[in-house]
This record gives C-alpha cells, sequence and structure tokens, in this order.
C-alpha cells in the first residue's frame, strides 16, 4: 500500500514554500497533493465504519484553514486541530483508491527557521479506517510527504 500512496507539497510563490515562507510568520499557504492508494469509504447512515485522512504537520506548525482545490468529495470536510489538518468523511462518502485530492492548506510557521533538510520537518498522511464500538482498526497507516 505504501508505494500507492503519496503526499506532496506543491510548490508556490517566489520561493517555493509560499508567499509567507519565514519563521513566525502567520497564514502561510501551501498546496498539498494526496494520493490515496486505497479507497476511504464511509457507507450509509447505518454504517459503524469510519474513514478519514489526517495530514499531521512537523512540530512548531498550526493548521488553520484547509480546503479542497480540486473536485470535491460529496459530503467530506477538512477540520484543522492544532498540528493536524484532518480530512473527514461523511456517511455516504467514498475516496477512491489512486484518486488525486488537491488541498490549500493555510498554516502558521513555526517560531524558529526549520529548514526543509532537517528531520523534525516532516510532513505525514494519515489515512483511517475503524470500526465504532471495537478496538480493532481495519487500517490506520502513516505515509511520509514529500517536500518541494
Amino acid at each position: 500500500l505504501s508505494e500507492l500512496v503519496a503526499g506532496h507539497l506543491v510548490r508556490a510563490g517566489r520561493t517555493g514554500y509560499g508567499p509567507r515562507p519565514f519563521a513566525g510568520d502567520r497564514e502561510n499557504s501551501f498546496m498539498a497533493r494526496l494520493q490515496f492508494g486505497a479507497m476511504l469509504k464511509n457507507s450509509d447512515v447505518n454504517s459503524t465504519v469510519f474513514a478519514s485522512a489526517e495530514v499531521v504537520l512537523p512540530e512548531g506548525y498550526l493548521c488553520d484553514v484547509v480546503s479542497l482545490a480540486s473536485t470535491p468529495v460529496q459530503g467530506a470536510r477538512w477540520i484543522a486541530s492544532g498540528r493536524r489538518c484532518i480530512f473527514d468523511l461523511s456517511q455516504g462518502s467514498t475516496v477512491f483508491a489512486q484518486q488525486v485530492l488537491y488541498a490549500n492548506m493555510v498554516v502558521h510557521n513555526p517560531p524558529k527557521a526549520m529548514p526543509r533538510t532537517q528531520d523534525a520537518n516532516a510532513w505525514q498522511l494519515t489515512l483511517s479506517m475503524e470500526i465504532a464500538n471495537s478496538e480493532a482498526s481495519v487500517d490506520n497507516a502513516t505515509y511520509s510527504m514529500a517536500q518541494p
């Protein structure tokens, strides 16, 4: 599955790191290209399976706003929570295997500069499917995102 999942930060702005690339800058914009290696699906209203994808930012970054730049998935929404940008599928929503989504992300940069070559500057994409009222996780895998 890992070779089928891809997350990339797309270059933007003059520097390639958004319009506000410096330490401590607020409201820097990124475009993330997310490709799903497995189908994520929330079935009908009575379903006990919950699917989501999550982009986890490096320590010091804060996720502020995320929206889909590509064709939206019916009923899906982004939730910004600290370092986590969560793509929550509503009931009846599906993201198909190999489907590509582009997400506009607005983040607050860390207070100290973090070169992209630094080990701590790792962005992650996690795909999850969980069964309600169960300790079993159908799939919960984390993949590293490539930076430009």
